[in-house]
């Protein structure tokens, strides 16, 4: 299964849905809105982990991050979540967004995908 928009790429492998969003997004609630509603819709109530790949994106709003990490809205049907970081600035602004916005579901960030994929196998 793939999921295609003007965001991002999904597709469901072995249990767990891998996204990669489109380079230099500035993302606004009312993207952050679509991409959850475009999710919900195309997997319908199957709940999976996320592998969130390289994402270099250049901006999210403050209400598009409050929005995404809220388990009931962007969170809704995710397990865990995992995030690829590419370099020191990645692990930077992961850590200052789990700082502010803690997910309340198991959440990690990986320099390596197929560490990642193992730490969320654990959640399938």
């Amino acid at each position: 299964m793939q999921l295609i928009n003007r965001y991002c790429t999904a597709t469901l492998t072995d249990g767990i849905v891998h996204v990669q969003y489109r380079p230099f997004l500035h993302i606004t609630l009312e993207d952050a809105q679509f991409i959850v509603e475009d999710r919900i819709r195309f997997f319908k109530d199957l709940r999976f982990p996320v592998l969130i790949k390289e994402a270099k994106i250049k901006s999210i709003d403050k209400a598009a991050r409050h929005f995404l990490f809220d388990t009931q809205l962007g969170l809704k049907n995710i397990n865990a979540i995992a995030f690829i970081e590419s370099n020191k600035v990645d692990r930077m602004i992961l850590k200052m967004i789990f700082h502010q916005y803690t997910p309340s579901i198991p959440h990690n960030s990986f320099q390596s995908e197929a560490k990642a994929l193992v730490w969320l196998a654990q959640h399938r």
